[in-house]
This record gives structure tokens, sequence and C-alpha cells, in this order.
């Protein structure tokens, strides 16, 4: 960590990604080949579906304000706790990420439920999507053999979106990509990198920061997400254990400066990035109305 930090220093963050690239790869190949292996076989999905829109679902309460069966002719990532929300199944997911290393009992800052996990992982098999996770839940996903269950992809991410130059990354899923703050900006670099060149987002409110505010002043917190069974409180509660305010208002930080440079690669590149979540916080994505959107099929 202190030669890390002494190249950051020296080289600033670029320069570290850059060094970090070749090492991390090599670590990762002699941990685990078959995972190595698994990650370079994501180039099959460069520009598979170019020219296509797709809709990214976040778990945000605006969410509840869609009708699902709308979506079932589109092309769908679906994220997280998605088989949560009433009438989930009305979507036909073509792909699901997973990325919070929770879902991997890899987190030792914030509790989880990992029954209630498990349960997540059986109700999306039977959907079966395209699952995404980070190299990181490999040894959860071999233990647990959700890979018999599940198409199992896997990302790797390096470095943080605030020392990144987004406009200089490949967004190449079979190689490293920026490090982002939340699933949903994963699920947009996938997006990318398989060529839609319109992405709309839904049920992406971004407002957990409400939430947590909530949490510390011992509030009681009303919609969370767009699902009742919700352990986010518990989560919340547990995290601030671990975390001062000021790394929770850094963490946001990150995460809207996220949606900026994501916002700013897609303008440069001519993609239609638009929010449509009827309630959001990030202000740096164009927003549009999800039934005007619909009635452009």
């Amino acid at each position: 960590m202190l030669l890390k930090e002494t190249i950051k220093r020296v080289l600033g963050g670029n320069g570290t990604i850059k060094i970090m690239k070749p090492i991390k790869s090599m670590r990762l190949k002699n941990k685990s080949s078959k995972a190595y292996s698994i990650w370079k076989k994501n180039n099959s999905y460069k520009d598979i579906h170019k020219g296509k829109r797709c809709f990214i679902l976040g778990n945000g309460p605006s969410l509840k304000d869609i009708d699902l069966s709308l979506l079932q002719d589109e092309f769908v990532f679906t994220v997280n706790n998605f088989s949560k929300v009433s009438g989930f199944e009305k979507v036909k997911p073509d792909y699901h990420l997973w990325i919070d290393g929770a879902f991997f009992a890899i987190r030792t800052d914030m509790y989880y439920d990992m029954k209630d996990v498990m349960v997540n992982y059986q109700k999306m098999s039977k959907l079966n999507p395209v699952c995404f996770v980070p190299v990181d839940g490999y040894e959860f996903i071999k233990k647990h053999k959700l890979d018999k269950i599940l198409d199992i992809h896997y990302i790797y991410s390096i470095g943080s979106i605030e020392d990144i130059n987004i406009n200089e990354e490949k967004c190449d899923i079979s190689s490293f990509i920026p490090g982002m703050r939340n699933v949903v900006q994963y699920a947009i670099i996938i997006a990318l990198y398989m060529g839609f060149d319109e992405i709309y987002l839904l049920g992406c409110d971004s407002t957990s920061i409400v939430t947590t505010i909530n949490c510390a002043l011992k509030q009681k917190n009303d919609e969370m997400h767009a699902y009742d069974n919700d352990n986010t409180e518990k989560e919340i509660s547990s995290l601030l254990q671990n975390w001062d305010m000021s790394d929770v208002f850094y963490d946001q930080y990150l995460l809207f400066l996220g949606y900026k440079k994501i916002n700013e690669y897609c303008k440069k590149r001519n993609i239609k990035l638009v929010n449509c979540s009827s309630t959001t916080l990030i202000s740096s994505i164009p927003r549009e109305d999800i039934s005007s959107v619909l009635k452009r099929k």
C-alpha cells in the first residue's frame, strides 16, 4: 500500500493505474487461471448490440411507477436485488449485475443477510439472464456452485473514478474497466462495450444519501427501494459503525462524479444517455419521460 501511495504521489492517478494494470492482471492469472480465462473471453460481447437501445433498471423507489411489462421486448439490464421488486418476472432481463462485495460475503463493514442473498440468486436463475459479477466474487461463486445455475461472467475494475480520465479508457470488459461507485454505473460501462447507442435509466434515484442521513439521525425512512423486503436500514446502520460521515459524503461525491464523467464520455461519442427516473438526484444526465421513449419503439 505504501508503494502504491508513493507511485501515486509521483505519477498521479492515471500513472498509478497504468503501472498497476499488468501487476493486477498477473496476480489474477496466478491466483486463478480459470477466472482469468473467463474474464478475457468477455471480448465476445464487443458491439453485439451496436446501434440498439437498452434500459438499465436501478432499484430506487421510482421504479414502482413503471409498468414493467412494457419492457418485455426491450434489451434490459437489472441489478442487485431486482428479484425483490413486485412483478419482477414481467421483465425478461437480458443481463443482470451483482457488484457490491456484500453479495459475495467479502465486506466486513456492512451487515448483509446472506440467506436473503442466496434466495436472490435462485430467483434470478429462473429468468436466465447473462450475469456479470466482480472477479473478487469468483471463490464465493465456485464455493456455492452458483455458476451451475447462472450464466456467470466476470469483470475487473481498477482505480478510482476520481483519478481516471474516462475519455482515455476503452470501457473494455475483457480488460480492466474504470472503478465506478455503484452497480448502475458498471451496467452503463458494459452497455457501452456492447455497442448500445441509446441507454435509458429507470429507478436510478440515487437518494441513498437521504436514507443514510436519516439513519444517522435515528429518523424513520419510508421508501428506500422499489421493494418492501428491505434490510437497508440494518445495512446502513452497520456501515455507520465503520464509516465517519466524511467517508459517507466522499463516497457520494464519487458517485455523482461518476455519473458526470460517464455522461461526458457518452456526449463525446454521440451516445444517448438519458435518465427516465421520475425522481432522481442525478443532475448531470439529461432527463426524459419514459412514456415518450417507449412511443419511439
